[in-house]
């Protein structure tokens, strides 16, 4: 997103690189040069003492005098809950599969209609959580406001888009031929180890896919946003 929060100095560029606990990884670059400014984002990940990469994530503009922000968590929250319901839930699947179907549902209604079904939910005036909210415990906080706004966006997307990585997620757990969990039963592979040696590792393609499609995604929403909080709440959701 891009909004007009440049402090940098005149003439010069300016880089951060944040980590924080609402947002993520966040990246800001301030302009303030006589021209607009192209950039490719690349990320390196060290694991194991060694770096990896670098991984090219993104291809920005920052026109003159703006800042430019992009944050990396959402398209993670996906593929970790949608993960986590894939494995949980296969017992259950199996038993009745017309299940996924029903948990496929909020990806079947418009972003824009999510967007404004959610406005109405979360409204200070007329939003039924806000109401149960300030009637439980005497107040709630500004879903739609400035310091929320970020937040219950990534909320929102998360909720309606889950059941993308639910739905691959759960097709490769349920490919996994039985024989090789018998096998790794066998040899003394039980609960947390059979699913870290055996399923994790088995599933780890399908892992990537689901998480490299909603990045991806992640950099084209507008719809639902735009429905959900209109301009942004101060800047803070701009796109």
């Amino acid at each position: 997103s891009r909004g007009p929060l440049n402090e940098a100095a005149p003439g010069t560029l300016r880089f951060g690189l944040h980590a924080r606990q609402d947002v993520g990884s966040l990246l800001k670059v301030e302009n303030s040069l006589d021209e607009g400014l192209k950039y490719g984002g690349f990320i390196v990940r060290y694991v194991g003492g060694r770096a990896r990469g670098p991984e090219a994530t993104s291809v920005c503009t920052v026109p003159q005098g703006m800042a430019s922000f992009e944050h990396w968590q959402e398209p993670v929250i996906q593929v970790v809950v949608g993960l986590m319901l894939a494995v949980f839930l296969a017992p259950l699947f199996a038993r009745r599969p017309w299940l996924i179907a029903f948990m496929m549902l909020p990806m079947m209604v418009a972003p824009a209609l999510v967007g404004l079904m959610y406005r109405l939910i979360l409204h200070e005036f007329v939003g039924a959580v806000p109401y149960y909210l300030l009637d439980i415990y005497g107040d709630f906080p500004a879903f739609l406001g400035r310091d929320w706004a970020f937040t219950t966006s990534v909320v929102v997307e998360t909720l309606q888009w889950t059941p993308f990585a639910l739905l691959i997620l759960h097709s490769s757990y349920a490919a996994i031929s039985p024989d090789v969990r018998e096998a790794a039963a066998l040899d003394g592979a039980r609960g947390r180890r059979l699913f870290v040696y055996i399923d994790l590792p088995l599933m780890l393609p399908a892992i990537g896919i689901t998480f490299f499609i909603r990045f991806i995604d992640s950099f084209r929403v507008f719809d639902n946003l735009y429905t959900l909080v209109g301009p942004g709440a101060g800047g803070s959701t701009t796109s």
